[in-house]
């Protein structure tokens, strides 16, 4: 069983130090930097607005992204 969670862990690693996933709460290392990243200034944020959703609810959780998908929870009651 540990050689099957090594294995999968090794197998993961590539792809999340690409910076292809953001898997967890804070990042792929849980210090919620993005290394090498190019920011653009705020000004510019809305007009490059690809998508977007509203959520309802009142508590809003930390993006999961993996490949295309993003999930978020929150709670309506």
């Amino acid at each position: 069983m540990g050689l099957l969670l090594v294995a999968g862990f090794a197998s993961t690693l590539g792809s999340v130090c690409a910076g292809e996933n953001w898997p967890e709460f804070r990042g792929p290392d849980g210090t919620g930097i993005v290394p090498d990243v190019q920011l653009r200034p705020v000004t510019e944020w809305e007009e490059n607005i690809q998508w977007s959703t509203p959520i309802p609810g009142r508590g809003w959780s930390s993006p999961v992204v993996w490949d295309d998908q993003v999930w978020l929870t929150t709670a309506t009651e």
